[in-house]
C-alpha cells in the first residue's frame, strides 16, 4: 500500500516545532499521504496541497462525549483514501508499513484496564470500511457518553481522574463505541504506542510513541537504559527469591520485564486477568489499597525497578507503608528493590 492510500489525522494545541517534525516526517516516509490538522487553537502550522488545516474547535471537552473520534473520522473519509491512521504530535513514523488489515476493523497497539482492552491512542488506524460502519452506527452519538462512569471511563480511576479535569479520552471513547457496534480492535505488529515511555529500539516499528522531544536518539538512549535496568532487576529476582514466590512487579506495561522472571510474576498495579492495568494509582491509598488485594490473592513480594523510583515520593503514603508493614529484601542500585509482603513488622 502506497503513501496515496493513506490519511493521517492529528489533533494540535501547541508544540509547533513538534507537530513540523513529525509532520515533514510523515511527509517523507509515507511521500503522497493527506494529512489532516485538527487545531484547538489558531497558530502557524504547517500546510500544503498534501496538509489540510481544519477549522479552530475545541474536541476534547468532556461534555462532548464522542465529537473529538467523529471529526477525525469524518476527515479521513472526506481524503477519499483508504486506510487512517490517528496520530499523536509525539508519534514518529520510521518506515513504511509492509502489510495493513482489510475488512472491518481497526488496529494498533492494544493496551489493558477497565472497561476494557482499547488502542493506545498515540498512534491507531482502521480501515474505510470500519470507519463507515462507526459513524454510520451512532455511537460516537450516544446519550450513554455524556456520563462517563458509566460508559467509557466506568472503573478506571485515571479516566475519571480526567473527567474530573474536564477532559475526554480519545482511545477509551473510540473502544467503547467499537465494543458497542462489535467492531475488532487488533494488535498491529508494525505500531508500537506506549503511554508515557517509548520503546526501546524504535526504529524496529514503523510507527512508535511517545516521544515528547525532538532528539529522538536520546530518547532511545534513555529507553535503552531502562531495558538494561529491567534486566539487572529480573537478574536480582531470582537470585534473592525462591522459584516459588509470586512478585508484583511495577511494570509501567512492559510485558517483557514480567515474562523474563522465573518466577510466577503479575503486572503491579494488576486488572482482572493479571495484565497491566493501563493506569497508574491516583494516590497512596489507592495504591496500598491495590497492593494489599494483591497480597490477599496471593501475591508474596513487591518489585519496584530504579527507573520507578519515582514512586515512592509521588505515592509517599505507599513508601511509608512498605517500611513499616513490609521487609525489604533488596536493594540494588541500577536494577531495584524487592519487598517481602508476607513478613510484616
Amino acid at each position: 500500500m502506497s503513501g496515496h492510500d493513506l490519511c493521517f489525522t492529528m489533533s494540535v494545541t501547541d508544540e509547533r516545532e513538534l507537530v513540523a517534525d513529525r509532520v515533514a516526517r510523515l511527509r517523507r516516509v509515507h511521500a503522497g499521504c493527506r494529512i489532516v490538522l485538527l487545531p484547538e487553537q489558531a497558530g502557524d502550522w504547517p500546510a500544503g496541497p498534501d496538509v489540510l488545516v481544519g477549522p479552530v474547535e475545541r474536541l476534547y471537552d468532556a461534555d462532548l462525549g464522542g465529537l473529538v473520534v467523529r471529526r477525525h473520522l469524518e476527515a479521513f473519509l472526506e481524503s477519499g483514501r483508504s486506510c487512517w491512521f490517528k496520530v499523536d504530535p509525539d508519534t514518529v513514523a520510521w518506515r513504511p508499513l509492509r502489510s495493513l488489515p482489510d475488512g472491518v476493523r481497526f488496529f494498533g497497539t492494544i493496551q489493558g484496564g477497565a472497561p476494557g482492552p482499547s488502542l493506545q491512542g498515540g498512534c491507531l488506524g482502521g480501515t474505510r470500511a470500519a470507519a463507515s460502519t462507526l459513524l454510520a452506527s451512532g455511537a460516537l452519538d450516544s446519550a450513554e457518553l455524556a456520563v462517563p462512569a458509566e460508559s467509557w471511563a466506568r472503573g478506571n480511576p485515571n479516566l475519571l481522574a480526567r473527567v474530573r479535569n474536564g477532559l475526554v479520552s480519545f482511545d477509551f471513547v473510540h473502544a467503547w463505541a467499537c465494543r458497542a457496534v462489535g467492531i475488532p480492535l487488533e494488535a498491529h505488529p508494525e505500531i508500537r504506542s506506549e503511554w508515557r515511555v517509548p520503546p526501546a529500539e524504535p526504529w524496529r516499528w514503523a510507527f512508535t510513541h511517545p516521544h515528547k522531544t525532538l532528539d529522538v536518539a536520546a530518547e532511545t538512549r534513555r529507553a535503552l537504559e531502562r531495558r538494561a535496568v529491567a534486566r539487572r532487576l529480573v537478574a536480582l529476582i531470582e537470585r534473592e527469591l525462591p522459584p516459588s514466590a509470586l512478585v508484583a512487579v511495577v511494570s509501567m506495561g512492559d510485558e517483557t520485564l514480567v515474562a523474563r522472571l522465573a518466577q510466577p510474576a503479575r503486572h503491579f498495579p494488576a486488572d482482572e486477568t493479571c495484565g497491566w492495568a493501563g493506569f497508574h494509582p491516583a494516590d497512596s491509598d489507592e495504591a496500598i489499597a491495590m497492593l494489599e488485594r494483591q497480597r490477599r490473592d496471593g501475591v508474596d513480594h513487591f518489585a519496584l525497578p530504579e527507573t520507578g523510583d519515582w514512586w515512592l515520593e509521588r505515592y509517599d503514603g505507599l513508601a511509608r507503608h512498605l517500611a513499616a508493614q513490609c521487609r525489604l529484601v533488596a536493594h540494588a542500585p541500577g536494577a531495584g528493590r524487592i519487598w517481602s509482603l508476607e513478613e510484616r513488622r
